[in-house]
């Protein structure tokens, strides 16, 4: 399961703030929990689920991980004709068709899954056409 890109937003805070290592072990175990929730949610409908770690495949930045796997899937072993539904965070459901609007290979069907509301990156509030961001 792709962590390490989240694991390099918290060294990027630790570079301003000093040494975070219960924030480490706190992602960790929110991968962990996450991991199980999709497994048990998927256990019925497939016969093999594969966690892939895109900056294990030379993906360099955070950014370049999460669309690597869309925009080179045999870098995974996924061959055109191979049934692969991705599980992305809501606002990461257009990974896929921008991917494809790049490579014309695809698209890769996926399936959102809503982590929190109100949304667990930003906080966000329209009012009057207006949005205020809250972190």
């Amino acid at each position: 399961m792709a962590v390490q890109e989240y694991h390099r937003y918290v060294e990027d805070l630790e570079a301003k703030l000093g040494s975070l290592p219960q924030l480490h072990g706190q992602l960790d175990e929110f991968a962990r929990k996450v991991r199980a929730a999709i497994q048990e949610a998927f256990h019925s409908i497939a016969t093999e689920i594969e966690f892939i770690s895109p900056m294990d495949k030379g993906a360099r930045t955070p950014m370049e991980s999460f669309r690597l796997p869309y925009l080179k899937p045999d870098l995974f072993g996924i061959l055109p004709k191979t049934r692969v539904v991705g599980v992305e965070d809501l606002v990461e459901v257009g990974l896929s068709a921008s991917a494809y609007e790049a490579t014309k290979v695809g698209p890769t069907p996926v399936l959102a899954a809503v982590l929190g509301i109100p949304h667990p990156y930003l906080n966000q509030e329209a009012r009057g056409g207006e949005v205020t961001v809250r972190m």
